[in-house]
């Protein structure tokens, strides 16, 4: 008979002599504590087992409320993004026709360019600009002054 087990029942006798009896009940006795001790240890791993799904239904609950809300946002993003390629193809009508106006008048500037911008001569009548005090390495105010005529 296998003394640990407390499932194995069959050292037990079924009708024991009376000699038989302290035996009997010291083994019964002992059955009847690891088997309180084995179902107290499934009771705290049923616990455990049970607190871990309840952590993992919360978890799954907010994963879902969380994707509900991407889901939503997706859908705003998406319908923004329409939006804006609806309003960029009614613009590209009126764009393609300014920049097409914009070119044609560049065309027409470029025949009657006018020509770059002269530097007017100082009093002493020479190409030298005057002077009017100071200056900087790239001529502010250095009183150059050029005619845009």
């Amino acid at each position: 008979m296998a003394e640990n087990d407390p499932d194995d029942l069959t050292g037990l006798p079924l009708q024991p002599t009376p000699e038989q009896l302290p035996e009997a009940y010291r083994l019964c006795r002992k059955k009847l504590a690891q088997a309180n001790w084995s179902r107290s240890a499934l009771k705290g791993h049923d616990d455990y087992r049970g607190s871990l799904i309840s952590e993992l239904r919360a978890d799954l609950e907010r994963l879902e409320v969380g994707f509900h809300k991407e889901a939503h946002e997706r859908a705003a993003v998406h319908a923004l993004n329409e939006r804006v390629m609806e309003i960029i193809q009614s613009l590209e009508g009126p764009l393609d026709e300014a920049a097409s106006i914009v070119q044609e008048k560049d065309k027409g500037h470029e025949q009657a360019e006018a020509p770059p911008a002269q530097p007017r001569r100082n009093q002493s009548g020479n190409d030298a600009p005057d002077r009017v005090g100071g200056g900087s390495l790239f001529g502010v105010g250095s009183g150059a002054v050029f005619d845009v005529g």
